[in-house]
């Protein structure tokens, strides 16, 4: 039987076009893997020409963003979708966190901004999509301690998914479940095998192993659960190390059908089930918390630069040995922020006001991260705020701040840390430090 209102986009970047030494060529497997099963009637059922697989020179950003706006053409609120990454993902030095491509480029260790698939213009890409039951799943940062193609004693390239990113992907449309390979501060083990640990995992899953039928269907929810004990146990045995698949979701949902169960051909009603069990760890987010951070990166376009430039030049600041400092248009202006005023004849410029404010913003954003792990707040929250702090003073750091990521991440802060202060007594004294830090930052970085 089939399962015909499903829909899926399966992306292997296995090879790179200008960063050769980033080739991973299992994401291929992985991707073929994954769109085998899914395509199979005697498993998951999905319609052939329903399964979009893209890897190596397929995968392209061009190719992938096209796939995803097809998917939005192609469905409906009554579909299903499954979209699964396997390649690498990390920042920008524009703060954007990206899933690579084909054409990606990378410069000191960084990608560089508009050649990958920012978190911003994935968030578009997936509001655009009318389904109201969309599994994405994401297998974004490969040990390189295990890469048959990276080799043994290599550094790592990437980051999983950070969980700010993942909370705002669920803010994109009713029904979004994320399935990651990896927690933060974690990595992604190959293993030994033709498919990853993980996509070795997530395959027999839905081929229906350790999972129950729901009336013919296979649930997101018994699908990770089988993944996230698959996974932990066999990388504890083959490897010795430590990876934990997560699960991100908004607080109350409940699970969805993800395919048929082993080429059902007798279907009824999808039946929900018991709650996860609570060793798995999933991460369950508010509503409000995944609105709020689809929303700030929506507005600033995912975080990039809104005009303006700052470089290096003459003059001094603040314990750095030069800064010039330019306006929209890119003019310089020289001069000495060392216990003095700028001036400036062009209002785009943008300018310091003293360097004494400067510094105090500094102790600021310090002061204010250092307190967060007292304040109260409850998990989520709190990651959210350091994270947001940190993304900021990493921006002040360079020798190229970016005002909008900086008043973003800020801004946001302060509404978040007034919005918890009345759960979180202790959170109440950050509230005027958080608007101060904004304020400064609109004074400091025009």
């Amino acid at each position: 039987m089939s399962f015909k209102q499903a829909y899926a986009l399966l992306v292997g970047v296995g090879s790179y076009k200008h960063e050769a030494q980033l080739n991973i060529p299992i994401s291929v497997a992985d991707a073929q893997g994954v769109a085998n099963v899914l395509r199979d009637p005697q498993y998951c059922g999905y319609p052939a020409e329903q399964v979009t697989l893209l890897h190596d020179a397929g995968a392209t950003t061009t190719g992938i963003l096209a796939a995803l706006d097809q998917l939005a053409s192609r469905t409906d609120a009554e579909s299903t979708v499954f979209v699964f990454y396997c390649g690498h993902g990390d920042y920008g030095d524009d703060g954007q966190y990206y899933l690579t491509t084909h054409d990606t480029r990378v410069a000191n260790r960084r990608v560089v901004p508009g050649s990958g698939i920012s978190h911003g213009v994935l968030l578009g890409r997936l509001r655009a999509i009318p389904a109201q039951r969309l599994l994405l799943v994401f297998n974004s940062c490969h040990s390189g301690e295990i890469s048959p193609s990276l080799g043994p004693g290599e550094p790592s390239f990437g980051n999983p998914l950070p969980d700010t990113t993942a909370t705002a992907l669920l803010g994109t449309g009713e029904g979004r479940i994320i399935i990651t390979a990896c927690r933060e501060g974690q990595v992604s083990y190959i293993g030994r095998g033709q498919l990853s640990i993980f996509t070795q995992a997530l395959v027999e899953g839905l081929q229906g192993k350790d999972t129950v039928s729901h009336n013919g269907y296979i649930s997101a929810f018994d699908l990770y659960t089988h993944v996230y004990y698959a996974v932990t146990e066999a990388v504890t045995k083959q490897l010795g190390r430590v990876q934990q698949p997560e699960l991100t979701i908004i607080k109350g949902i409940g699970p969805f059908a993800v395919s048929l169960f082993r080429g059902a051909t007798s279907l009824g009603a999808f039946e929900d089930q018991a709650p996860l069990p609570e060793e798995v760890g999933a991460r369950e987010v508010s509503p409000q918390q995944s609105q709020r951070l689809f929303q700030q990166i929506i507005k600033t376009g995912g975080g990039a630069y809104i005009g303006g430039s700052v470089h290096t030049g003459g003059g001094d600041f603040v314990g750095r040995d030069k800064i010039t400092l330019a306006g929209e248009r890119g003019v310089a202006i020289g001069g000495s922020v060392k216990g003095s005023t700028i001036i400036t004849g062009d209002r785009n410029v943008v300018g310091v006001r003293q360097a004494a404010t400067l510094q105090e913003f500094v102790s600021l954003l310090a002061e204010l991260r250092r307190l967060v792990p007292q304040s109260g707040l409850d998990a989520d929250t709190a990651q959210i705020v350091e994270a947001d702090v940190r993304v900021a003073q990493e921006q002040v750091a360079k020798p190229q701040p970016s005002r909008a990521i900086i008043l973003s991440k800020l801004k946001g802060v302060a509404e978040m840390l007034t919005t918890a202060a009345g759960a979180a007594e202790a959170a109440q004294k950050l509230v005027p430090l958080a608007h101060k830090a904004a304020e400064w930052a609109g004074q400091l970085f025009r």
